[in-house]
């Protein structure tokens, strides 16, 4: 028979026969001697078979949980998101929630106002989601949790398809890389060969083969894998040659583009920032800001060229700041599959070259079409049919065309008879003679001289 007890320590403990019919003393964290007989009275039934066996945190609550999952696999992850996500939204709301009380209203009542009232985006939302439903998923996977998920009853938040980024055009590569300076061989390596921010600060010389003219893209940061945990050779350009040799007598690491005293880079080193300054240099900008430098004035107004221009309050001169166009680090790997894209490569190279599993990806999210190539094909389309159009209606009979064909004068003039004829002899059956020939005549002239 079971016995709660106490101990000296003032924790009680639970004394009962398990699901395996070993009998067992545990510490339990419930406050009071009742709580821990419930306890008991639990694994007893589940024993007995009454109630089914939710695992072995059935009578945990989320936040203990989601502790678990975030001690024994947030670690091994590469991206600490989720583990974020669970600390500063998740355990908060419904950490307090036993796993047996927790259910899929509670999960959408959470997402509710981290959307409405947090104003979290539905991105960040379905992350949300997905962090709750990996700790369930692991859970079950271990044992710790058999019931069901209350996150498959949660449907994903609608996310709008956003703007494709902007990205370096044909004639703008060469000026971009030309301003480039020392890090004219790293951004080389992104746009001529669609690398990653991490796959660039990893690369080592011994992954560069300029006899075969290959690389070996293996590796990520400080990860010994890229984000696709595969390892691809692709082939180096030529132009890329020179550049690689450069960046190899410069380097005095067995990284091709180290860092201060010949280490690795940050991942939170900003590349962004360094882009932005080359398409500057470029004259890769979308506007001008012309702005006062007064103490006590704040004139700004916006321009497209920075023209010489003087404050309007306070008579200074103005000065220009150059705003780049919005391509970061990453806006360059989009340039190099939209470009290849563009020159008909076939999507099965671009996917290769791209290292994507999804050939989708390639396509919808890398593949980005602007106004000019869809006005080029929608008038390469009209060009070519335009003509057969107008052979097939010249060579086909009149009558098949007829409604979308403009009548002859002819045609018209016995139509208009025609119908002023059916005119009069319908009212003739309610009018006499004289009238019938007078408002015969005032129709057919209107019908034929209109």
């Amino acid at each position: 028979m079971a016995s709660a007890f106490e101990k000296r320590s003032g924790q009680f403990w639970a004394r009962y026969k398990d699901r395996y019919g070993v009998w067992r003393s545990v510490p339990t964290k419930e406050p009071t001697l009742k709580k821990a007989r419930e306890k008991e009275r639990a694994e007893q039934r589940i024993g007995e078979g009454i109630d089914p066996d939710l695992g072995d945190a059935a009578h945990d609550t989320f936040r203990a949980l989601a502790q678990w999952w975030i001690e024994r696999f947030s670690p091994k992850l590469r991206s600490k998101s989720f583990a974020g996500y669970l600390r500063r939204h998740v355990i908060p709301r419904i950490g307090h929630l036993h796993l047996r009380q927790l259910r899929a209203h509670h999960i959408e009542a959470l997402l509710d106002d981290l959307q409405y009232e947090r104003g979290l985006n539905p991105k960040s939302c379905n992350d949300v989601r997905a962090s709750i439903n990996r700790v369930f998923t692991l859970a079950a996977e271990r044992g710790r949790w058999q019931g069901p998920n209350p996150v498959a009853q949660v449907k994903r938040r609608l996310v709008p398809k956003r703007r494709p980024p902007p990205i370096l055009r044909w004639h703008e590569v060469p000026a971009f890389l030309a301003v480039a300076g020392e890090w004219r061989p790293l951004f080389a390596c992104a746009v001529w060969m669609g690398l990653r921010r991490g796959e660039v600060l990893a690369l080592r010389k011994q992954d560069v083969n300029l006899e075969d003219r290959t690389m070996v893209i293996g590796r990520s940061h400080g990860a010994d894998t890229t984000k696709g945990g595969h390892a691809d050779v692709l082939p180096i350009p030529k132009p890329l040659v020179p550049y690689l040799v450069q960046a190899m007598n410069v380097s005095d690491s067995e990284l091709l583009f180290p860092g201060a005293e010949g280490k690795r880079r940050s991942p939170h080193f900003n590349l962004k920032a360094i882009v932005k300054r080359t398409l500057v240099c470029a004259g890769l900008v979308e506007k001008y800001v012309l702005h006062c430098r007064g103490w006590t004035c704040a004139y700004r107004e916006e321009a497209s060229e920075p023209v010489p221009k003087r404050c309007p309050r306070c008579n200074l001169p103005l000065w220009s700041k150059a705003i780049p166009r919005d391509v970061g680090f990453h806006g360059l790997r989009h340039s190099t599959a939209t470009l290849l894209l563009k020159a008909k490569v076939p999507y099965a190279i671009v996917q290769r070259i791209m290292r994507h599993r999804d050939p989708r990806l390639t396509t919808e999210t890398y593949g980005h079409l602007e106004v000019d190539d869809m006005r080029i094909a929608l008038d390469e389309l009209a060009a070519g049919t335009a003509p057969l159009l107008q052979e097939a209606a010249a060579a086909s009979d009149r009558e098949s065309f007829g409604a979308y064909l403009v009548p002859s004068s002819a045609e018209t003039n016995v139509r208009a008879r025609a119908r002023a004829a059916n005119s009069a002899r319908a009212l003739a059956k309610t009018s006499g003679p004289s009238r019938i020939r007078t408002w015969d005549q005032s129709v057919m002239s209107r019908q034929l001289y209109r």
